[in-house]
């Protein structure tokens, strides 16, 4: 395990999954529903016609990638950390 923490291998790679699933998650949770239509009644009676469409948010969209940029690059800043860490830690057993 120590091996593969101060590998470039762990730098790299976790950064990368976590932004690849930022990016995913910005693409599902960017369809917004659009109600229309009408309805009307009273005293808890009503009726009509109502329609959900999804529709794709780009600005929503920006702002979890941005949002998963800024955690992706404190993930390799703490990646280089427990790399650094380990091998600092490993030169001092030897």
């Amino acid at each position: 395990m120590d091996r593969f923490l101060r590998s470039k291998f762990f730098v790299v790679l976790a950064p990368i999954i976590n932004l690849v699933l930022f990016i995913v998650a910005g693409v599902m949770l960017s369809y917004v529903p659009n109600v229309s239509g009408m309805t009307s009644g009273s005293s808890g009676l009503t009726w009509g016609d109502t329609t959900t469409k999804y529709i794709f948010s780009i600005k929503n969209a920006i702002g979890i990638w941005l949002i998963g940029v800024a955690v992706s690059f404190l993930v390799l800043l703490v990646c280089i950390l427990i790399s650094k860490t380990n091998a600092k830690s490993a030169d001092d057993n030897l």
